[in-house]
């Protein structure tokens, strides 16, 4: 699911930046994470959807529009 979704938003969108963050996943996020060019992973302790969007927003360095 990470790979669909980076490859259309690098596809159909101009972007600064990608953060993914994931708190336990099952499906090898990291590894997919990695296998892109400037997307940055950050690993995180399992605590909902959104603590992971909290954390989202505070490891993003650009601006959020």
């Amino acid at each position: 699911m990470v790979s669909r979704i980076a490859d259309r938003l690098l596809a159909t969108r101009l972007i600064d930046e990608l953060v993914v963050i994931d708190s336990h996943s099952t499906d090898d996020t990291a590894a997919v994470a990695a296998s892109y060019p400037g997307v940055r992973y950050v690993h995180q302790p399992n605590a909902g959807p959104s603590a992971a969007r909290n954390r989202g927003l505070v490891e993003t360095r650009g601006e959020i529009r």
